[in-house]
């Protein structure tokens, strides 16, 4: 499990870093958009932290918390956080989101990746969506900044 939730963050580093396949020329043709939010139920499963050069994983599938993002800009988190040792999410309760706007090049050849954000609070994320890291046949949400990544599993 650690080997590849190493090669996971490996991996989305790099694309993070990879933000378009276009010419420098192109971002004076490009537009602002802003990305659908990640609406509906997610389960957190797992915590990836980052602390003074090493990698620490944390469970989170017996705790039953659960994300939800709502149409009108708001968080719900709600389940066992309190009882839960070594949790990195979110305080249960309301939080405001809003998705940061994303320039989009216009240009001929394909574009690779255009990382997308969203703000909790004040705070800012990466996010990105994957299928199978969990299970099989379930959307899966990971959401990160620099000190570490969480894993959520869509249960609508």
């Amino acid at each position: 499990m650690k080997k590849t939730i190493s090669k996971l963050r490996v991996i989305l580093v790099a694309l993070a870093v990879i933000a378009v396949g276009c010419d420098k020329n192109s971002e004076s043709e490009s537009e602002m958009y802003i990305p659908d939010p990640p609406l509906g139920k997610w389960q957190l499963v797992m915590g990836d932290v980052i602390e003074k050069e090493s990698q620490k994983i944390l469970g989170y599938t017996q705790n039953s918390i659960i994300y939800e993002f709502k149409q009108n800009n708001v968080l719900t988190v709600s389940g066992k956080t309190d009882n839960t040792d070594d949790y990195i999410g979110h305080s249960e309760g309301n939080h405001f989101y809003q998705m940061v706007p994303i320039r989009i090049p216009k240009c001929d050849k394909i574009c690779t990746l255009v990382v997308q954000q969203i703000k909790i609070n004040s705070e800012t994320y990466n996010i990105y969506f994957g299928v199978g890291f969990f299970d099989s046949e379930k959307l899966a949400l990971y959401i990160g900044n620099k000190n570490g990544t969480l894993v959520l599993v869509s249960i609508d």
